[in-house]
């Protein structure tokens, strides 16, 4: 990395509103040109240290686009699996045979929810902070994506992993994963009246959205 010595440049941080834009830009202009309605920040990510305005970053566990491995950070502890069939899975771990029949893959902190069962996850879900995690129903034909806002006096503390879990399974997940929360978490959705992305969650009393190293969209085709 040009501004970290210790680990190879896998992706450039960026506001998951901003991923967003980039996705829905005309290709002609440097832009994918993909209708997409929804973004979230998902993989934890480093380097995490002061003064915390690296531009560049390298995602944990194992992220994959199109087949392409990003990275791939052993042991996998839980990952978001989109495979080329259209499937979806929250698995603990892929083997490396599966990666060319993936389309995305994005890793979390911890399996949260499983088969309806809410579980324990490790030290990052026992205090309350801003989360976000994504849930699949049993027969995976939905997708449901949480915030919870956190860290703001007078306005959300936060959740804890467990409290979390609760939240997707109310909503009709089996199966959820705790993605990187605190101030990483953003919820995008694209408003078609306004041509604009909004952020259904608030990081901060100001507004201030921080760059991360890892987001996933949703595009309709």
């Amino acid at each position: 990395m040009p501004d970290w010595d210790k680990a190879v440049i896998r992706t450039r941080r960026i506001r998951t509103r901003d991923f967003l834009l980039n996705a829905r830009k005309p290709a002609e202009e440097g832009g994918q040109g993909l209708n997409m309605i929804v973004a979230a920040n998902s993989a934890p990510w480093w380097p995490w240290t002061k003064p915390y305005t690296h531009k560049y970053a390298h995602p944990a566990g194992l992220g994959i686009l199109n087949g392409e491995v990003i990275c791939d950070t052993r042991p996998h502890k839980a990952v978001f699996v989109v495979y080329e069939d259209g499937r979806a899975d929250i698995v603990s771990s892929v083997p490396e045979s599966d990666y060319r029949s993936i389309r995305v893959a994005a890793s979390g902190f911890a399996i949260i929810l499983r088969d309806g069962e809410i579980l324990e996850g490790g030290s990052y879900e026992k205090e309350p902070m801003p989360r976000i995690a994504y849930g699949l129903s049993e027969d995976r034909r939905y997708l449901y994506i949480v915030t919870v806002d956190g860290r703001q006096k007078g306005w959300s503390l936060g959740a804890t992993g467990k409290e979390t879990a609760a939240l997707l399974k109310e909503a009709g997940a089996a199966d959820a994963i705790n993605m990187d929360g605190g101030g990483s978490a953003t919820l995008c959705y694209w408003d078609e009246k306004t041509k604009t992305p909004v952020t259904v969650n608030r990081q901060t009393e100001s507004g201030y959205q921080r760059p991360v190293g890892s987001n996933i969209g949703i595009y309709l085709k």
